[in-house]
């Protein structure tokens, strides 16, 4: 283990990216297979929060 200061970063996946800019990140020969996956995915919550979503946010939802 190095001795230099280092910075550790975790999230608990209330904050991320989109899958569009993660894909940049993949190594060049998923990304094909991404974007066969991603053309299909609909999000499982979408119809659970999408009105709410900014109920943290805006005091007139609150």
């Amino acid at each position: 283990m190095s001795k230099e200061p280092y910075i550790l970063i975790t999230a608990d996946t209330h904050a991320g990216g989109s899958h569009a800019q993660y894909r940049d990140y993949l190594d060049p020969k998923y990304r094909d297979q991404f974007d066969e996956w991603r053309g299909g995915y609909k999000n499982p919550s979408q119809e659970h929060y999408a009105e709410k979503k900014m109920r943290n946010w805006d005091l007139d939802i609150r």
